[in-house]
């Protein structure tokens, strides 16, 4: 018995290091679904905003947190936060979600009006974009509606 175990113990780390190995090959690896922390350009679909729909329009404010940090506040017209929708099918220009970018770094998806981005250094670039429930950029004259905020010198 204890040769079974002494056989199948290293057994099962040789499997397990070979799997692991696997998942973190730079070759295999995906990076759609996850952040590092580090940029990795996104490429989503565009979508116009269609003649005659009301045009979503966006603004960004930092508020510096009283503890520590930043605050972000999301400003929207047309345009309705829709996490419960979220990765379905569609074309509505007027719900979705946001991208949070901090010096064009993909950071999170924003589903709703406020966020604590915690630390940030003066200098630093906040932008937001609005994107439908499929993750297309929602795009208005051939521009990306968004918004940006610099982090101002104390």
């Amino acid at each position: 018995m204890n040769r079974i175990f002494a056989t199948l113990i290293p057994l099962s780390l040789l499997a397990a290091s070979a799997s692991f190995a696997h998942e973190t090959s730079p070759s295999q690896h995906s990076h759609g679904q996850h952040s590092h922390g580090h940029s990795h350009e996104h490429h989503h679909t565009e979508i116009e905003v269609p003649t005659g729909a009301a045009v979503p329009s966006l603004d960004v404010v930092l508020h510096q947190d009283s503890l520590r940090g930043w605050n972000l506040e999301v400003i929207t017209e047309n345009f309705a936060f829709a996490p419960e929708r979220i990765n379905e099918a569609g074309d509505n220009v007027n719900e979705g979600h946001g991208h949070l970018y901090i010096n064009d770094e993909r950071q999170t998806r924003l589903y709703g009006n406020w966020y604590f981005l915690g630390e940030l250094e003066p200098g630093d670039t906040v932008r937001v974009t609005l994107n439908t429930n499929d993750h297309a950029d929602i795009m208005h004259n051939g521009q990306r509606i968004e918004a940006s905020a610099t982090v101002p010198t104390p």
